[in-house]
């Protein structure tokens, strides 16, 4: 009976998307925005606002581990950390016995990365 107001609901859902990303100059929102638009309106179950704010959260704490990940794994610092494994490899120095001093020599921890 609601076959209609879905087609509705996404031909406008998908007008205010566009319109969102464009304003907030973020282009790249507009096909993960319509696939999760298109999965809540079309295969979700009885109770929609329920569903949706579970994918709220779950969609919030994934962001929250991906700029933990982030911050961890600096570029520059696993940069440094590859560097040094490659150099500790082509020794054929065991990794075990080169310790904290052998990695803040090579430049893979310290002050500067606050690590």
């Amino acid at each position: 009976p609601y076959a209609y107001l879905k087609v509705v609901l996404v031909f406008f859902g998908i007008i205010l998307l566009v319109w969102l990303s464009v304003v907030c100059r973020w282009p790249g929102a507009v096909q993960p925005g319509g696939v999760v638009l298109c999965i809540l309106l079309f295969n979700t179950p009885e109770n929609h606002v329920a569903y949706t704010l579970g994918r709220i959260l779950d969609t919030g704490i994934g962001v929250v581990f991906a700029i933990a990940v982030n911050e961890v794994f600096k570029r520059d610092r696993v940069d440094r950390w590859l560097a040094w494994l490659k150099r500790q490899w082509l020794k054929g120095a065991p990794l075990a016995e080169a310790g904290e001093e052998a990695l803040e020599e090579a430049g893979c921890v310290g002050a500067e990365d606050g690590s």
